[in-house]
């Protein structure tokens, strides 16, 4: 038997204005000796393996699961933790604070437009990702 592992990391937005947190998976299989004989059937094995592992981490970014479920590749395994520093966490003050400075300098935003733009009704309504995102586009539309 040989051991295929495959991992894939994600950056997300962080807590505190431009920081991130990661997301990492690393999974590993073992595979009859005889996949190392047929390229074909060994890169299949991989790009499964790491298909797999991308899917479970973009899932995990995008927020919790409906209802949770085990990759196919794991019988009875644990499920995965949690993830930390997630994208529906609110905005942190200090992220809040930016955002409203941002826009009102550099595209004359009050703070209604921008509530209007990211889709809520409070500004503590306003995730992490949303807000970050919101930075971006205006820091680029100041830079243009």
């Amino acid at each position: 038997m040989i051991k295929i592992h495959a991992s894939f990391t994600k950056k997300v937005p962080g807590e505190e204005p431009y920081s991130s947190d990661g997301v990492h998976l690393g999974v590993e299989i073992e595979v009859p000796d005889q996949v190392l004989n047929d390229p074909n059937q060994f890169r299949e094995a991989v790009r499964r393996l790491f298909a797999q592992a991308r899917a479970e981490v973009e899932e995990q970014v995008a927020g919790p699961r409906a209802q949770p479920r085990e990759p196919d590749f794991l019988q009875g395994g644990r499920q995965p933790e949690p993830r930390r520093g997630g994208r529906d966490q609110p905005a942190s003050k200090k992220q809040l604070d930016f955002l409203l400075s941002l826009g009102r300098r550099s595209a004359n935003l009050s703070p209604a437009d921008i509530l209007a733009e990211a889709g809520v009704s409070r500004l503590s309504d306003i995730s992490k990702a949303q807000a970050s995102a919101m930075i971006d586009r205006l820091n680029k539309r100041g830079a243009a």
